[in-house]
């Protein structure tokens, strides 16, 4: 038996040195390595640095930009609330309120004659994240100084709770 092993052994070893040629190297035989690309600096490319463009317009201010309104009362389940927060529209995604500084996100758009706002932590409703919306946004410019609006807000976080609010414009 060992010889069997021995003679199966030597033809697979014979095998595997007779199957291995080196090619010889002769012109035309061989390709030549290429220079690697430098990518480090890939946005030279570009008239932008390679950052994402952004697609808002900011030559057109929307209809809230440079308003001014105060959230004068907030009905919640039947609940009154007189309120007396002033929400001043400072550009076309910020506001502040009173006379705080800092500085919150809102955001306006519109489709078809419907619009919807979205207002990021309103401190005057307990700092919810709010949104209106099937409104028309030439209310917030047609209103004249005096008049007042009424926004159904919905909490995003909530959606069983509806604040119906009224901004007085000043």
């Amino acid at each position: 038996m060992n010889t069997k092993i021995l003679i199966i052994f030597g033809f697979l070893i014979a095998t595997l040195f007779s199957s291995c040629k080196k090619q010889p190297i002769t012109p035309g035989n061989y390709q030549t390595v290429q220079a690697p690309v430098d990518t480090s600096h890939w946005q030279n490319g570009y008239n932008n640095g390679g950052s994402t463009p952004t697609f808002t317009n900011t030559t057109t201010n929307n209809q809230l930009f440079g308003t001014n309104w105060v959230l004068t009362d907030v009905y919640f389940n039947y609940a009154h609330t007189t309120k007396n927060d002033t929400v001043h529209f400072i550009s076309n995604t910020k506001y502040t309120v009173g006379s705080d500084t800092t500085k919150y996100r809102y955001s306006l758009y519109s489709t078809m004659g419907n619009s919807t706002i979205d207002i990021y932590q309103f401190n005057p409703i307990n700092g919810l994240y709010l949104s209106a919306n099937n409104f028309n946004a030439n209310a917030f410019t047609s209103t004249p100084v005096g008049g007042t609006i009424f926004l159904n807000l919905k909490d995003n976080y909530n959606a069983n709770a509806t604040y119906v609010s009224t901004f007085k414009k000043i």
